[in-house]
């Protein structure tokens, strides 16, 4: 199936490098590389108040050039699952940038914009559906991560292949705007279906019919109703016993001296 990755950094911005990679099986979970990566920089508070990784803890950790050969080992020709697949490519090749290395060669895909449109919560002002923090998207699909660290990479990996195993079942539940979405489309169905099925049995009057007051029958001969006294030579349905209705089709709509509408059909 392939890898996750994900990674733990100094910052968002252009000049920001790689401070944790993971790396796991993406079916099996297996972690086949984990390691604090020293960067060529200090982490700025405001990153470490996002991982908990400081200084001190990278401090004796391998730099970037270290762990580049196992890293091209994994990743290149490997097809790669990342949480948000934009910002860890971009890191991995700036961290390869900074250190005047190639960037492995990979197919990455992004679960966080798969999932987004799964979830199917719209993002107006982007157009398009709106993204998830793997965290929330966990606690969404009542994933249990109570083992596990967020922020932190291979711990991220794993929160990552857990979201997949389930969209890959399709056992995903959709935003509650879907799920409104879904019940508003299955009572136009329901709506529809009752429509088409109007005459294939005695109705009450009052059934919607064609935009163009037209009316289909069970051989798909469509009709235009008309309102006026019933002929003589046809007979309305009330006159026909439900079990000998395949024996009629319908022809319109006739309205009785009472002002009560009917359906008039002629035998086959």
């Amino acid at each position: 199936m392939g890898w996750i990755l994900d990674t733990e950094t100094t910052g968002l911005g252009a000049d920001d490098e790689i401070v944790e990679l993971g790396i796991i099986d993406a079916e099996s979970g297996a972690v086949a590389f984990s390691s604090l990566i020293k960067p060529s920089g200090p982490i700025p508070e405001s990153s470490t108040e996002i991982h908990g990784i400081t200084g001190d803890d990278v401090a004796e950790a391998p730099i970037w050039s270290e762990v580049y050969p196992q890293v091209c080992e994994l990743l290149n020709g490997a097809s790669v699952f990342m949480y948000n697949a934009d910002f860890d490519r971009r890191m991995i090749r700036q961290t390869c940038r900074r250190y005047e290395l190639a960037e492995p060669e990979y197919q990455a895909s992004c679960v966080m914009l798969r999932y987004a449109r799964m979830w199917g919560e719209r993002d107006e002002s982007r157009g398009s559906y709106r993204w998830q923090k793997l965290a929330a998207a966990a606690a969404q699909q009542n994933i249990d991560i109570s083992d596990l660290n967020t922020h932190r990479a291979t711990d991220d990996c794993e929160i990552t292949r857990r979201l997949l195993v389930k969209m890959n079942a399709f056992q995903i539940t959709e935003s509650p705007e879907v799920k409104a979405a879904q019940a508003r489309a299955k009572r136009r169905a329901a709506s529809q279906a009752l429509r088409a099925r109007v005459f294939d049995a005695i109705v009450p009057d009052g059934v919607a019919l064609g935009p163009d007051n037209e009316v289909t029958d069970r051989a798909g001969n469509s009709y235009r109703y008309f309102v006026g006294g019933c002929p003589s030579d046809y007979t309305t349905v009330s006159k026909v016993p439900l079990r000998d209705i395949n024996q009629y089709k319908f022809v319109g709509l006739c309205k009785s001296s009472f002002g009560e509408l009917g359906y008039v059909v002629e035998r086959l």
